[in-house]
């Protein structure tokens, strides 16, 4: 087996990615939305997929050579692992040349303006700058948690109004700018990057050949800017097995080209803090938010001996899914987003490698995927 393998995975046209709304053959489907970027199984099911076919699958149940080499079912991905996949977009680095900068939801404690600016790209565009943090409260409110602290805003701040500062929902922040939040910095303007500048979504009619139904629909692709990919890493793949260079990814079999990295892209670097960042969306078996205002922060992972003082989560993820190899749909089930930040009431200590604390179900398949970081304020 090999150590953890990084690529990069662009479209050769448009993809297209389908929410949580059915989509029934035979049926006018005059809204279909085009949800991006993709959860991970998403990009673990095609992966996995396009690995059956090198070796040898092509419909129905998986036998056993294949199952011992990349897992057993929907969740079973034994021997593998996979890292989050994560947007990606080429930047000039410190050395000569281009490199990938991996990109990441904004954590929900962060505060800023978005204004118009150009920041050195001499082109108008959306910019979000960093202002402030939200905050655990120093009282106890009273809810139908039981009385609690809350995340609140800045009554003042030096440098802008409280009234307009807001999370950075339609940005992407970079590996640079993330680092700076676990550090308990404000980032750069310049590592948000606003979502219209990374994607598209291109509106398409299509018309279904079958006379007697003559039904519509009309999916929303997505377009991917010059320079812009997804990247991801696997591992636990066998020496003699190698993704192709093109294969299907997402809904409708849109095409996907492959390319294997040379050295992994940089990560950020938890540090011993008391903010627990998610990365990509996490669930849990008991409730679908890990751990609640007051509540032990085992709940969120068994390593954290400690209490949450309080959270920023936003409304849950619905994610479902559709297996291939037997065609069937999955249940739709509630998970904590991207972006949501829990407080600690005592710092804890980052993993040995300093990268990712896996929280909640389906780690493997790069759901749950967390940063530890320092109180902005302390």
């Amino acid at each position: 087996m090999s150590e953890t393998r990084w690529y990069q995975i662009t479209p050769a046209d448009s993809w297209f990615f389908g929410d949580s709304r059915p989509a029934n053959a035979g049926e006018d489907q005059l809204d279909l939305q085009s949800l991006f970027p993709p959860h991970p199984q998403t990009v673990v099911g095609s992966i996995r997929a396009a690995l059956a076919r090198r070796l040898g699958w092509h419909h129905g149940e998986w036998d056993e050579r294949v199952k011992a080499q990349l897992g057993n079912g929907f969740d079973d991905v034994s021997p593998l692992r996979f890292a989050p996949p994560m947007l990606a977009i080429e930047r000039e680095t410190e050395s000569p040349g281009r490199g990938l900068q991996l990109l990441y939801t904004p954590p929900k404690h962060l505060l800023g303006e978005v204004k118009v600016g150009s920041e050195g790209t001499g082109v108008p565009q959306s910019v979000f700058y960093p202002r402030d943090w939200l905050r655990p409260s120093t009282k106890r409110f009273i809810t139908d948690m039981g009385e609690v602290h809350l995340p609140l805003f800045p009554e003042q701040t030096d440098d802008a109004d409280p009234k307009r500062l807001r999370t950075a929902d339609e940005f992407y922040i970079t590996t640079v700018g993330m680092q700076s939040v676990l550090v308990g910095d404000k980032p750069n303007p310049k590592e948000l990057i606003h979502r219209s500048r990374l994607f598209a979504i291109e509106n398409r009619i299509g018309i279904d050949r079958n006379p007697e139904k003559r039904s519509m629909y009309s999916p929303g692709h997505v377009r991917l800017a010059d320079g812009v990919s997804l990247v991801t890493g696997v591992d636990g793949l066998d020496d003699e097995l190698e993704l192709p260079a093109v294969f299907p990814f997402g809904g409708e079999s849109r095409q996907a080209v492959c390319q294997r990295l040379r050295q992994a892209p940089t990560l950020p670097q938890s540090q011993p803090g008391v903010c627990v960042v998610l990365v990509t969306p996490a669930r849990w078996e008991d409730c679908w938010h890990g751990a609640r205002p007051g509540g032990s922060a085992s709940g969120l992972h068994e390593s954290l001996a400690s209490t949450v003082t309080t959270c920023t989560i936003e409304r849950p993820t619905r994610i479902g899914g559709f297996d291939s190899r037997t065609k069937t749909s999955q249940t739709l089930q509630a998970y904590t987003p991207a972006g949501s930040v829990w407080w600690l009431d005592k710092p804890a200590s980052p993993p040995e490698d300093g990268r990712w604390l896996a929280l909640g179900e389906r780690t493997t398949l790069g759901y749950g995927a967390a940063l530890l970081g320092r109180n902005p304020l302390g």
